[in-house]
């Protein structure tokens, strides 16, 4: 591990101890929150926490869809100064969060420019209100195009032609390594039961895709910079409810085939579909889960 030199670590220490939205930190912690505030309110109304899971903060789902929107833009930006802008002096970057406000228009976000490490972070950033307060910041280019997650729609469309690779050492990982991301009453249940419940769950959601293309709904995945598809598991083959989890599917397009990968439960679910869209499907919405 290198650790750099004792003004990097002193600056890494000073970042650390702010509060921070990935790349992004606040001098004075209260002015993190505030800052989630002002963005919630601004944007076309949508529900940024979850009805019942309890945040430390307000607004959970937004600081990590601000978190990812960032990072995802670090990684596409080229130089060009397109996706992440710089003003005149490189003294303030700006770009653009991929949201609208009440009045649609794109929400763009401004802060101080600095590093840590080589890697960049922008200190006490702010909504920008106007091209008119970025050309006093010294702006001459003030549209930073949006993230970019796929180039071609197929991508975010759950191909019904495919089939289902329902391998033999994936079920072990899901029936067996995480059983605990089951609901309670499936906790004891005989593993060939629940994977009996599982297959069938998984057949049902085809099914259901068949007749309504956006019931499996795609998602980005940060860590490893892909699209993959979320599907709904109703062990009880009822959808009055809510789903238990969700399902991982990774694409193979050589195979023409989608691989399981995992389950998740329902907020970890819908903060990666987010960064994509806002889910349409009633059984991904943060009002019920």
């Amino acid at each position: 591990m290198e650790w750099g030199s004792l003004n990097d670590f002193e600056q890494i220490r000073i970042v650390n101890s702010c509060f921070n939205i990935g790349f992004m930190y606040f001098e004075s912690y209260q002015d993190g929150p505030e800052f989630l505030e002002d963005i919630a309110k601004s944007t076309i109304p949508e529900t940024w926490k979850y009805k019942n899971k309890p945040s430390a903060i307000n607004h959970p789902i937004l600081k990590s869809y601000l978190e990812n929107i960032l990072n995802r833009l670090i990684k596409e930006d080229d130089g060009n100064n397109n996706k992440l802008i710089y003003s005149k002096d490189r003294k303030y970057v700006l770009f653009n969060t991929n949201l609208l406000d009440r009045y649609f228009h794109e929400v763009l976000i401004v802060g101080e420019a600095g590093n840590v490490n080589g890697e960049l972070r922008i200190k006490n950033p702010f909504r920008a209100t106007g091209p008119g307060q970025l050309r006093k910041l010294g702006f001459s280019n003030n549209n930073p195009l949006p993230p970019q997650f796929f180039d071609d729609v197929n991508e975010v469309i759950f191909q019904t032609s495919w089939e289902i690779d329902k391998d033999y050492d994936t079920f072990t990982h899901i029936i067996e390594e995480r059983r605990d991301r089951f609901p309670n009453e499936y906790q004891d249940t005989p593993t060939e039961e629940l994977a009996s419940k599982f297959d069938n769950a998984i057949n049902f959601a085809v099914a259901l895709t068949q007749r309504n293309y956006k019931f499996i709904v795609p998602m980005y995945r940060p860590q490893d910079d892909i699209i993959q598809l979320l599907m709904p598991i109703y062990l009880k083959g009822t959808y009055a409810e809510q789903p238990d989890f969700a399902l991982i599917l990774t694409p193979n397009k050589e195979l023409s085939m989608y691989e399981p990968e995992t389950i998740l439960p329902l907020d970890a679910a819908y903060q990666n579909a987010r960064l994509i869209a806002k889910p349409e499907e009633s059984w991904l919405n943060p009002d019920k889960i």
